[in-house]
């Protein structure tokens, strides 16, 4: 029996041993790449959905200030006219006395 690529037939063999184990070691790093980058997505799924979040906060935060403003403002002006019709109606009562 010739000797495969110079090697003695215990050589060989074991070669082919090793390069049947690394095929192992092949599928388990493929399966670690595989993993990882299903990790990878959802962790950038999960930034993506985030960063969504943070926006949309940021959206209703600016919301609520153009609505609370004009609302301030409202209070403002309706105490403001309250405080005018309570002096009216004072002066109204000391005259009307």
């Amino acid at each position: 029996m010739d000797e495969p690529l110079g090697l003695g037939y215990r050589a060989a063999r074991r070669l082919t041993l090793d390069l049947n184990e690394l095929g192992g070691y092949d599928r388990d790093l493929r399966e670690l790449y595989t993993k990882s980058r299903s990790v990878r997505d959802e962790i950038f799924s999960q930034r993506y959905r985030l960063k969504s979040l943070e926006q949309e906060q940021e959206r209703a935060t600016m919301t609520f200030r153009a609505i609370w403003r004009p609302n301030a403002t409202m209070q403002r002006e309706l105490q403001e006219l309250r405080d005018r019709v309570t002096t009216l109606e004072q002066e109204r009562d000391r005259r009307g006395q």
